[in-house]
C-alpha cells in the first residue's frame, strides 16, 4: 500500500514538470539558470536519467539486490522519515553530472513520458520485492528496494524547486 501513496506522489510532482515544459520556450527552456545552475533541460535530464536508473534496478530486482546485513545511519532514517533531502544544496556525483545532456522540449517530453510508462509497469513489483533486498547509494550506502523507489519521489520533488 505504501507504494501506491508514493507512486500518487510521483504522478503529482510529475504534473510539475509538464506544467514547466508547457509554460516554457524552447529559448527559456534550455537556457542556463541565472543562479549558474542547470537550465530545466538539464534538470529534466538529471531527475528522469537518474529516475529511470532506478526504476530498471527496482524491475530487475531479483539480479540487482543483495540482502541487508547492518543497520542504517541515522541520517538515512531521517531523510527517509522526513522525505526530504534538506535544504543544503547537494552536488550530484561527477558520473552523474557527466550524464547531464541538454534536451530539447520534445525530448524532454518523449523522456518524462517513457519515465511515467516505466513506473506505472514498475510500481506493482515492488510489493513482491522483500523489504531488506537492495543496493549500495553512493552517498547514503544500502538502501532497501522500496527505499530507491521512495527516493525517486523525493528526488523528483527536490528538483522541482530549480524549475521554477
Amino acid at each position: 500500500m505504501q507504494s501506491q501513496k508514493i507512486y500518487v506522489k510521483i504522478l503529482r510532482s510529475l504534473t510539475s514538470y509538464e506544467r514547466v515544459l508547457q509554460a516554457s520556450s524552447e529559448e527559456t527552456f534550455t537556457c542556463p539558470s541565472d543562479s549558474g545552475g542547470w537550465s530545466r533541460s538539464q534538470v529534466f535530464s538529471h531527475v528522469f536519467g537518474v529516475n529511470g536508473w532506478i526504476l530498471a534496478r527496482v524491475e530487475d530486482w531479483p539480479n540487482n539486490t543483495y540482502e541487508q546485513s547492518k543497520g542504517q545511519p541515522m541520517l538515512v532514517r531521517l531523510i527517509f522519515f522526513l522525505g526530504t533531502l534538506g535544504p543544503k544544496k547537494i552536488k550530484a556525483p561527477k558520473v552523474i553530472q557527466d550524464q547531464v545532456s541538454l534536451l530539447s522540449k520534445k525530448e524532454a517530453s518523449d523522456l518524462l513520458e517513457k519515465f511515467k510508462v516505466h513506473l506505472h509497469k514498475v510500481m506493482p513489483t515492488l510489493d513482491s520485492i522483500p523489504s531488506n533486498r537492495g543496493w549500495n547509494h553512493p552517498m547514503m550506502g544500502f538502501l532497501s528496494a522500496h527505499q530507491w523507489y521512495q527516493l525517486i519521489e523525493i528526488h523528483t520533488r527536490h528538483h522541482e524547486k530549480q524549475l521554477s
